[in-house]
């Protein structure tokens, strides 16, 4: 299943600042999930959902640190969602992390409008 864009991003702000936290938030999502949703909505609100094993809430902080793995054995350098946070701010904007009704992870990335 190819993700689909709903709306302008380049409307939202500047389309390729956009797409650098997008991408690291997808990529690991597709890494893990067997499928992705992203939409934007009239809040300019980008959610990448997925159904595994989430995201417990003690730690929905420290998954944002650089360098955070859940384990050793985890893949990857830890820097996916370090990265996504760090382009998210400088977007003015910021990324979080919910529950998903029936089990699994929701991201969210809020855009400000252009100015």
């Amino acid at each position: 299943m190819t993700p689909g864009v709903i709306g302008r991003p380049d409307s939202l702000c500047d389309a390729t600042a956009t797409q650098s936290p997008k991408a690291q938030l997808v990529s690991g999502a597709v890494a893990t999930a067997p499928h992705v949703l992203r939409i934007v909505g009239a809040d300019a609100v980008v959610s990448v959902i997925d159904h595994g094993e989430g995201v417990p809430n003690e730690d929905r902080e420290a998954i944002f640190e650089p360098f955070w793995r859940k384990s050793e054995t985890t893949p990857g350098s830890g820097l996916g969602l370090a990265i996504a946070r760090e382009l998210m701010e400088k977007l003015r904007g910021r990324i979080w992390v919910e529950d998903t009704p029936d089990g699994g992870a929701t991201f969210r990335l809020l855009f400000p409008k252009a100015q």
